[in-house]
């Protein structure tokens, strides 16, 4: 068999690929085993043989030298129980193993009961394996990792309880047993934000390690288990070392170099460059890859070499377009967020200086991403910080809003209710207005009334009527009766109206167009007014020859359905029909009716100018259209 202490020269590059086999089948059993051995092998059946040989010492229980306290039959097959079965170490202390819990290349670690005095408490031992043994190399990092695990002294961390020399002159290592599920199955149960609030527990035992100045080097989720309180654990420093142990030993190429696990590996691990805390976050950023979407960031490249060159030359794909293998999206059917994106991709640059600088800051901005706040990962990203301000305050902020369109709400209608009020105020201001100029108008229309004028003209008229009237009735009868016939057929009442309308609204007519030139519309209103004294009095042709002019004004003016308008028609309609133009005085209420249509029935307006529709219908012997 091929030990590593004998490897030299051009033999290290088989050896390692040997060892790479071994690493890769140790999980294996049967005829899958014998696939993986033969296919990477590659039919080199020297090969072959040497990876069975050093599988096969590996996993010989019954060729570990463990000083057995009593003697009985050999001890049984790889994986079952190892009730009865006792080591005893050099101290007055003994360990009782109970089952075997999982190999790896360099030792074997069992469940065990730990006596010493009066109390018995199960760790997790540790030994190395026939090969490992052999090797003064392995043996050598075996005492390291002690001599590493008791300098750790964290929560997030097994602890070692106790580690020496058997009494044949094995080492052991007996550690705190954590009862547990590796973290990836773990965490495959939960939601993406606890899977994320897990791994910063992860970080933070990292971080303990490196304030130790303790390099793990190898952490994947073999390494991390989960126990029964929900908090990962951190295993196996197997291969870990002192950050400045590995400074000094930049120049080294021997096998302890290479021992790694392939697919959590950084660049310059493979590369065998100085080792440094970023090596540990880069293999904390493909945990995270592999805890977010369920899959290595490499993990559809299935040989060595080609996973080699990936992790050394290709980009990673962002976990937001990786898919499980059952086809359903990352994350339990959610997109993967952007800010775990940029964390995760930078926790797996290619150059060490461009990662996180320490694990402490990755935790932090998972921390950041949880509360809502902008990660570091994307501090370049214009708008970025902006957003997530918004979404980290989104109730606040809602509620600030809410408040804040309450107070523009409350001022808008304050406004718009001291706009209205003006408005009001200023309508009323100018009604008033227009109502004082009216009476004012009034006022001196009737103060201009020359009564004297109005007096004679009166007598004047009737004087004029009688003497004709007289010269009509010749002289066959006395004065006296003459007189008194022609004062019976001169009527009084007929020359009151001519009087009125000649002395007094034709007078104000007159002085309207001087007195209202600059408000056409309140000088129409008082037009309308006069016209309906001149309809009163009878002069039937004048207040419609009035009241054309008011809808000249007010159409010029206003819209077709005003209810100045309509009532303007209807007093036109008024006085034609009483005029007996039947014809215009039905075209000024069909006007009318057509602006009242939508008004409701029993709208006065409606009313007015439905039944003044009706009288010309009834002149002209329309009686049933009338009635209707």
């Amino acid at each position: 068999m091929m030990r590593e202490g004998d490897v030299s020269g051009g033999d290290a590059a088989r050896y390692h690929r040997v060892k790479q086999i071994v690493l890769q089948a140790l999980d294996l059993q049967g005829s899958a085993r014998e696939d993986l051995v033969a296919r990477e092998a590659a039919g080199d059946a020297t090969m072959v043989e040497e990876v069975r040989a050093l599988l096969a010492g590996m996993e010989a229980d019954q060729t570990l030298v463990v000083s057995l306290r009593s003697s009985g039959p050999p001890a049984p097959d790889a994986g079952q129980d190892l009730s009865g079965q006792e080591a005893s170490a050099d101290a007055a202390r003994d360990y009782r193993l109970l089952q075997r819990l999982g190999a790896g290349g360099m030792g074997v670690v069992y469940l065990a009961e730990r006596s010493h005095g009066d109390f018995v408490q199960k760790v997790a031992l540790k030994l190395l394996n026939p090969v490992a043994e052999a090797s003064p190399e392995l043996r050598e990092r075996f005492a390291r990792e002690r001599e590493l695990l008791a300098r750790l002294d964290h929560p997030g961390i097994a602890r070692l309880l106790d580690g020496g020399i058997l009494a044949d002159g094995r080492p052991f290592l007996a550690m705190e047993y954590v009862e547990g599920e590796r973290v990836d199955v773990h965490a495959a149960r939960l939601p993406l934000d606890e899977r994320i609030a897990l791994f910063i527990g992860i970080c933070e035992a990292v971080a303990e390690a490196h304030r130790c100045l303790v390099i793990h080097r190898d952490l994947k989720p073999a390494n991390i288990l989960v126990d029964a309180r929900g908090q990962p654990r951190l295993l196996d420093f197997g291969i870990a070392r002192l950050i400045d142990e590995d400074s000094a030993a930049a120049g080294d190429t021997h096998t302890g170099q290479h021992a790694l696990t392939l697919a959590y590996a950084s660049p310059e691990q493979l590369a065998c460059q100085p080792l440094t805390t970023a090596t540990d976050v880069y293999s904390l950023g493909a945990v995270l890859y592999q805890l977010v979407c369920g899959q290595l960031p490499f993990a559809d490249i299935d040989n060595p070499a080609g996973l080699y060159n990936a992790i050394a030359n290709t980009d990673v794909q962002p976990p937001s377009r990786r898919l499980r293998r059952d086809g359903e999206p990352p994350a339990q059917g959610r997109a993967v967020p952007a800010d775990i994106d940029a964390i995760v991709l930078k926790a797996l640059r290619k150059e060490p200086d461009r990662r996180y600088a320490s694990v402490a800051a990755l935790a932090e901005d998972l921390r950041r991403y949880l509360a809502h706040r902008p990660v570091s990962a994307r501090a370049d990203e214009r708008g970025y910080r902006a957003r997530r301000f918004l979404r980290r305050n989104a109730w606040p902020l809602a509620a600030a809003a809410l408040v804040l369109l309450s107070v523009l709400g409350g001022l808008l209608a304050s406004v718009l209710a001291l706009r209205e009020a003006r408005a009001q105020q200023a309508l009323a201001e100018k009604r008033g207005h227009d109502l004082q100029r009216l009476a004012d108008f009034q006022q001196a229309m009737l103060e201009s009334v020359d009564i004297d004028a109005m007096g004679h003209a009166m007598t004047d008229t009737q004087q004029r009527k009688v003497l004709e009237v007289l010269e009509k009735q010749g002289a066959g009868q006395p004065l006296d009766v003459r007189l008194r016939q022609a004062f019976a057929q001169v009527g009084a009442p007929s020359i009151a109206r001519d009087a009125l309308d000649q002395q007094i609204v034709t007078h104000a007519l007159a002085r309207l167009d001087g007195d209202f030139a600059d408000a056409p519309l309140l000088a129409a209103d008082m037009r309308q007014s006069l016209a309906r004294v001149l309809i009163a009095i009878g002069h039937y042709a004048h207040a419609a020859d009035e009241l054309r002019r008011v809808l000249q004004v007010r159409e010029a003016a206003l819209p077709a359905t005003d209810a100045r308008i309509v009532s303007a028609s209807i007093d036109l309609g008024q006085a034609l029909s009483l005029q007996g133009e039947l014809e215009p005085a039905t075209d000024a209420y069909d006007q009318a009716l057509a602006a009242t249509r939508a008004l409701p029935a029993l709208d006065p307006q409606r009313r007015a100018a439905e039944a003044g529709a009706a009288r010309p219908q009834a002149a002209r012997g329309e009686q049933q259209a009338a009635l209707a």
